[in-house]
């Protein structure tokens, strides 16, 4: 029902009915970064880059359930599709650390390749992959295991990425495109030219959404990576 959008210079986290309105406008003074929902839609973790913590925030009144600290500013996070587990990445560091979804305690704190940025779990929810920052490479990993299964030169620089229509798509921040992958045999399957440095990418219904830092702009692409406008 709801929808969070982060906001680091405001230092804020607001709640939304999906109609738009806001619900709610909760302080979070320490640049809160990455949101996701809890698969009952009724808790919300964000990361909390400049308090070096996770939060917990209940859904719509974000009044605050728990709040744990990491071992560096904490920047992308995923909740599990089972809802159990939090898996978060750690600017500076080769670690991603592992949280229950429920309280937020540390579960594991696994080495999973070079500075690990984003961070999204396969539909299935049995493999995870990590984009390594400033590298060309992704890193996909066992979520059973949580022990690195391979990597994957994806462009320059990828940086974030969306499961959907069957396929992993990835934005390559330098290359100002975005990269269609088969995430079961990890074959490149096209590149599609988005504009300046594309950065957070989603899906909407048969349509691919991706957002450029440079041009101020929104790129959809059609399912096969052909640029609609």
């Amino acid at each position: 029902r709801h929808i969070a959008v982060s906001s680091p210079p405001a230092n804020a986290v607001t709640i939304l009915e999906r109609s738009g309105e806001v619900v709610r406008r909760v302080s979070l003074p320490a640049s809160p970064h990455d949101p996701d929902f809890t698969p009952s839609g009724r808790a919300l973790w964000v990361t909390a880059e400049a308090a070096k913590r996770v939060v917990k925030l209940s859904v719509p009144s974000g009044r605050r359930l728990a709040s744990r600290v990491t071992a560096g500013p904490p920047h992308d996070l995923p909740v599990s599709p089972d809802g159990r587990e939090l898996w978060i990445t750690i600017d500076g560091s080769d670690s991603v650390e592992v949280r229950s979804a429920r309280g937020g305690g540390l579960l594991a704190r696994p080495q999973l390749g070079a500075a690990p940025h984003d961070v999204a779990f396969e539909p299935n929810a049995r493999r995870v992959w990590f984009s390594n920052w400033s590298s060309p490479l992704l890193t996909v990993a066992s979520t059973s295991r949580r022990r690195p299964l391979g990597t994957l030169v994806a462009g320059s620089e990828p940086h974030h990425f969306a499961f959907g229509l069957g396929r992993l798509w990835v934005t390559d921040n330098t290359a100002g495109a975005l990269v269609r992958i088969d995430p079961a045999s990890r074959e490149i399957l096209g590149r599609t030219q988005v504009g300046s440095a594309p950065h957070h990418v989603a899906i909407a219904g048969r349509r691919t959404l991706v957002a450029s830092h440079d041009s101020g702009q929104v790129a959809i692409a059609a399912p096969r990576g052909r640029l609609v406008r």
